[in-house]
């Protein structure tokens, strides 16, 4: 049996851009964190389009170090387009969790694999959506919660404020938007 190795581990979690993921990304870093080890969190985009592709790497160590690594001893899968990358980087020992709905063939017998219920765990949680950046007045009010819950739909899965913000040209200048200047006021 090999050596055991404690607190010197990465965890990788591949995910969809845009997903929402790095909201459950931050609060494994801080779990983690607050059980008082040292660790560091990076996000990798290869592409800043939603829906492509995008990894979170946890580095976990004893001695501080947070450099990223090229092992990743944990590998939680949950984009069927990395599927195959995210299981073929997983470390001979390791562990490699995925959504339960990704139906791909997993062949390999060196490390140990966990299916992950993810929609079923999600649909009998019953939790309603809110969104990050409302206040929490908003979100307990009855006709917030109507508002936002007709504009809930499977093609945009934002927060409505979000979702409007987005459609604003991206070439807008704050100096064309402002008023023509007057110089000082006069006493």
């Amino acid at each position: 049996m090999p050596n055991k190795i404690v607190n010197d581990f990465s965890i990788t979690i591949g995910t969809i851009n845009g997903s929402g993921s790095q909201t459950a990304n931050v609060t494994l870093l801080r779990a983690l964190f607050k059980m008082g080890i040292p660790v560091s969190g990076k996000n990798l985009f290869p592409s800043n389009i939603q829906g492509l592709p995008t990894w979170y790497t946890i580095r976990v160590n004893k001695d501080g170090f947070i450099a990223r690594r090229d092992e990743h001893e944990i590998v939680v899968a949950m984009n069927p387009n990395s599927f195959s990358r995210d299981l073929a980087e997983v470390l001979p020992g390791g562990a490699f969790f995925y959504a339960d709905d990704i139906k791909l063939p997993i062949e390999r017998k060196d490390i140990t694999v966990y299916p992950m219920p993810v929609k079923a765990l999600a649909r009998a949680a019953d939790v309603t959506p809110t969104c990050a950046t409302t206040s929490p007045t908003w979100s307990t009010s009855a006709s917030w919660r109507k508002s936002w819950a007709s504009s809930w739909t499977k093609s945009n899965r934002r927060c409505p404020s979000t979702s409007r913000a987005r459609k604003r040209p991206l070439n807008r200048t704050w100096a064309s938007s402002a008023p023509p200047s007057t110089g000082p006021p006069k006493t």
